[in-house]
C-alpha cells in the first residue's frame, strides 16, 4: 500500500470510527460558534444579486422539494439547496478563514452537510454534529499542508481541499464503512478544483466551493 493510499485510509477510518463523545467539550462549542457564524453569512448572503442569478438557474432545473434554501420558505433538490446555500455563505465575503490552510470551511461544508441532513429526515442532533465536525476537521487536516502551495499553482483552496471534508460529513450521515468513505473520498477529489484566476473580479469566486 503507497503513502498515498495509507493517508486516505487513515482519514477514511478516523471519519467512520469518531463518535460524539470522542470530541472534546470545547472543540464543540467552538464548532457550533463557527457554525452559526456561517449560517448568518448565508442568510444575509442569499439576498445579493450573483446569488439570486446562481438561486434562479439551478431552481428552474429541478422540481424537487428536499432541502430548504436558506433565506427563503423555498425547497429545491438536495443538490441545488447544496450549492446554493454553501456559495451563499461565501457571497459576501463575511465568512471563516482557517489560516494555515487558506479556505473558508465553512462555505466549503457547511450547506452540504445541512443540506443532505435535512433530506434524510431521520438524522439526530448529535450524529449532525459529528458529522460537521468530521467536515470541518478534514477539509483543515487536508488543506493546511498544502497552504500558499497550491494557491501559487493557480488553484482556488476552499474548492479544491473542503470537497474531502463535505465528503467525510455526508459520508458519516449515510453510515460509509471505511472501504466506502475512501472510495468516495477518491471520487470527490477526481472532481475537487477551483481556479484562482476568478478571485477578485468574477462573480463566479462565489460559487468555487460548490
Amino acid at each position: 500500500m503507497s503513502e498515498k493510499q495509507t493517508m486516505s485510509r487513515r482519514l477514511s477510518e478516523f471519519a467512520v470510527s469518531l463518535k460524539y463523545e470522542d470530541i472534546p467539550s470545547e472543540v464543540m462549542e467552538h464548532l457550533k460558534n463557527v457554525m452559526l457564524d456561517g449560517y448568518g453569512c448565508g442568510l444575509f448572503g442569499s439576498t445579493t444579486p450573483w446569488m439570486k442569478i446562481y438561486k434562479d438557474v439551478l431552481t428552474a432545473r429541478t422540481d424537487r422539494k428536499e432541502a430548504s434554501i436558506w433565506g427563503t420558505r423555498d425547497k429545491t433538490s438536495v443538490t441545488a439547496a447544496m450549492m446554493i446555500n454553501g456559495s451563499a455563505i461565501n457571497s459576501f465575503e463575511l465568512d471563516d478563514t482557517h489560516t494555515d490552510g487558506i479556505i473558508h470551511v465553512s462555505t466549503g461544508v457547511l450547506g452540504c452537510v445541512t443540506s443532505f441532513a435535512e433530506m434524510l429526515e431521520s438524522i439526530s442532533g448529535k450524529e449532525f454534529l459529528v458529522a460537521a465536525a468530521l467536515a470541518y476537521e478534514i477539509s483543515c487536516r487536508v488543506a493546511a499542508p498544502i497552504g500558499m502551495e497550491l494557491a501559487h499553482q493557480g488553484f482556488n483552496n476552499t474548492g479544491t481541499t473542503c470537497v474531502f471534508g463535505s465528503t467525510a460529513g455526508v459520508g458519516k450521515l449515510l453510515g460509509l464503512n471505511a472501504e466506502q468513505m475512501q472510495h468516495a473520498m477518491g471520487i470527490s477529489g477526481n472532481w475537487a478544483s477551483g481556479l484562482q484566476a476568478v478571485q477578485f473580479a468574477s462573480m463566479a469566486k462565489r460559487i468555487v466551493p460548490s
